[in-house]
């Protein structure tokens, strides 16, 4: 049994090595026309590959970098632009809020009224164009507000009159 299995494969065997020493040895049309010495220049050495001849080997490196490597790190973020630069205007200068309240009216005369206004321990006794705290004036009264300009700034504020008491 096992020389039938035995002599089919010998029978391979020597036709395997009958073409390998067959076309080693340049038996082809191309070899009968080129000189034996140009045979050897133009046969390709064992320890690179043979290219088909359609076929190109793949570049190691191309321009834009490395393309055979899949692993190389890729990024697909994009710098976003710069913010607009906003020239930041400051606001323009106002007046404190006023710090008074209004204590009472009192007629002098005919015609000059004094108004009293308190700023915790202190009170001030003020007449219409007076001058008070420094930095105050009393301009008058509209609907039933005091008038008081802030000098610092030229700056109207009003100060409600509390008559319900």
């Amino acid at each position: 049994m096992r020389i039938r299995f035995l002599i089919p494969m010998l029978a391979i065997a020597a036709g395997l090595i009958w073409l390998n020493v067959h076309a080693g040895s340049g038996a082809d049309v191309a070899s009968a026309v080129v000189p034996p010495v140009q045979r050897q220049a133009q046969a390709t050495p064992r320890h690179q590959p043979r290219a088909e001849p359609g076929l190109q080997m793949p570049q190691e490196r191309v321009a834009g970098g490395d393309i055979g490597n899949p692993f190389v790190a890729k990024s697909w973020y994009v710098q976003p632009p710069a913010p607009p630069v906003v020239a930041v205007t400051p606001p323009p200068p106002s007046a404190p809020p006023l710090p008074f309240g209004f204590a009472g009216a009192l007629e002098a005369e005919p015609g000059h009224t004094v108004y009293y206004l308190v700023v915790g321990d202190q009170s001030y006794g003020v007449s219409k164009g007076e001058t008070f705290a420094g930095q105050y004036r009393l301009d008058g009264v509209e609907n039933g507000q005091l008038v008081i300009v802030y000098l610092p700034l030229a700056t109207k504020q009003f100060l409600p009159m509390n008559t319900d008491s």
